[in-house]
C-alpha cells in the first residue's frame, strides 16, 4: 500500500474457519501507522491499529479509505451518511490539522478500505 503524510500501512494476515467442508473467509486484517494528528487524541502519532477490510462502515466508525481527488489513504471517523455516501471528519478540535469532507465532500463506500478495531 501507499505510503503518504497521513498513514502508513503494512502487512496483513487472513483469517479463514472452516465449517464442515466449507471454506468461509471471516475477515481481513491489516495493521495500520498513524501518521499525523488529525485523529488525536483518539489515535496518536506512530501508534499501530488494526482494522478489517470492509466498505461497510457506520456512523462512528474510524475508517481507512482513499482519499476521493489523490493517491492517498486517510484515516478519519464517519459523522454522517447520506445516500450511501460518508461525511467523514478527524476526531482533532482544530480544523488545520486534519483534511476530512469539510476540503474534499463526502466520499463513495466504495472507497472504504477497512475499518479500525475499538
Amino acid at each position: 500500500m501507499q505510503l503518504n503524510q497521513f498513514t502508513t500501512c503494512f502487512g496483513q494476515s487472513r483469517v479463514v474457519k472452516y465449517l464442515g467442508s466449507v471454506r468461509v473467509k471471516m475477515s481481513d486484517k491489516i495493521s495500520i501507522r498513524v501518521n499525523g494528528d488529525s485523529m488525536w487524541p483518539t489515535l496518536r502519532e506512530g501508534q499501530v491499529v488494526e482494522g478489517t477490510r470492509t466498505h461497510d462502515a457506520a456512523v462512528g466508525d474510524i475508517i481507512v479509505f482513499n482519499h476521493p481527488r489523490t493517491n492517498r489513504i486517510l484515516i478519519k471517523r464517519v459523522v454522517r451518511e447520506e445516500n450511501g455516501f460518508f461525511f467523514v471528519t478527524g476526531d482533532n478540535p482544530d480544523p488545520t490539522e486534519s483534511q476530512d469532507s469539510n476540503n474534499f465532500g463526502a466520499i463513495e463506500r466504495s472507497t472504504i478500505i477497512a475499518v479500525i478495531s475499538p
